[in-house]
């Protein structure tokens, strides 16, 4: 079973401009896992409307278990816009972090995601803020 965290996020404005300032979204794929097993969390990016996402940017990935690496295992916390996979038409992105739980329970994770999205005219510098919590059943 997969739990998906759909977070829109605005430009710096007034909330009450929100739905005429959407420029992307972020989503989080988290999947329930097992003591002792690996699993993959996926994090996502679309620009909306007439927005793209900047390759050429460098976007980063911060991913830090907030219970420390004796429970949570990140292969690889901190990643880059090379890790990440773009999509064709430049609407999306997506890292892909790998992780193996050693513990059972509901452990928070802080994710930390820097991009940059383009229309024709203006470009955009975001900063993504989540936390995640990943449930680990035991054997």
């Amino acid at each position: 079973m997969s739990l998906l965290l759909a977070i829109g996020l605005m430009s710096p404005v007034a909330a009450a401009d929100e739905a005429e300032n959407r420029r992307y979204t972020v989503r989080a794929m988290v999947p329930e896992m097992e003591v002792a097993t690996q699993g993959e969390i996926e994090l996502r990016v679309d620009a909306e409307g007439d927005y793209l996402i900047d390759k050429k940017y460098p976007a980063k990935l911060e991913f830090k278990p907030e219970v420390g690496d004796t429970v949570l295992a990140v292969r690889k916390q901190n990643q880059t816009h090379a890790d990440a996979e773009y999509d064709e038409d430049g609407k999306s992105m997506t890292w892909t972090v790998e992780l193996t739980a050693k513990k059972e329970g509901t452990h928070p994770v802080s994710v930390t995601m820097k991009f940059q999205i383009c229309d024709d005219g203006d470009c955009v510098a975001a900063t993504s803020e989540m936390r995640l919590k990943i449930v680990v059943k035991g054997d």
